[in-house]
């Protein structure tokens, strides 16, 4: 058996009845599809909005949303947060990867690296900086059992610029 609704002119199919449910799916476990297309030409050709309420997407296996020659955005508003939780890895890829934010904590409970390998015959340069633009300090601590500042061989220079405080042994 088919069904099929078509309309020439703006349409709807809702539930007006509080506490009540629209279902829409598709049931008997093959190779099933739940499709939404929209021909619309607008930001928002196709429009999910929970007015009072959350939006709640669940797969038994891999969601992937694809922006083709747009920008993916993912915002909450109202100083809500964007949480990313999994089990397994995180993997960012980009041309250019920017995080901006009022306070940035990078922890790891396992071998950690922030590192920059370059192929080119220019100069490329990774800074770490600490600064206040206030009247206090801007202050960048490095602390570990053992911690090592390598410039790469045996000829290289390693530059300071201000001023050094050793709490304990400096080896030179």
């Amino acid at each position: 058996t088919t069904i099929a609704i078509v309309g020439t002119n703006d349409s709807n199919l809702s539930v007006h009845n509080s506490g009540r449910d629209l279902r829409i799916g598709v049931a008997g476990g093959s190779s099933q599809v739940l499709s939404m297309s929209s021909g619309g030409t607008g930001a928002n050709a196709i429009d999910i909005n929970a007015t009072a309420g959350g939006i709640d997407i669940d797969a038994a296996s891999g969601v992937t949303i694809t922006a083709s020659g747009a920008e993916l955005s993912l915002n909450a508003n109202g100083g809500n947060e964007v949480d990313v939780t999994t089990s397994g890895p995180v993997d960012i890829n980009g041309a250019g990867i920017t995080v901006d934010g009022t306070t940035l904590s990078l922890d790891g409970t396992d071998t950690t690296n922030l590192t920059m390998i370059a192929s080119s015959n220019s100069e490329k340069v990774l800074t770490v900086r600490a600064q206040n633009t206030g009247a206090g300090h801007g202050t960048l601590r490095l602390s570990g059992s053992q911690v090592q500042i390598s410039a790469g061989n045996t000829t290289a220079n390693v530059g300071i610029t201000g001023s050094l405080g050793v709490m304990r042994d400096l080896i030179v």
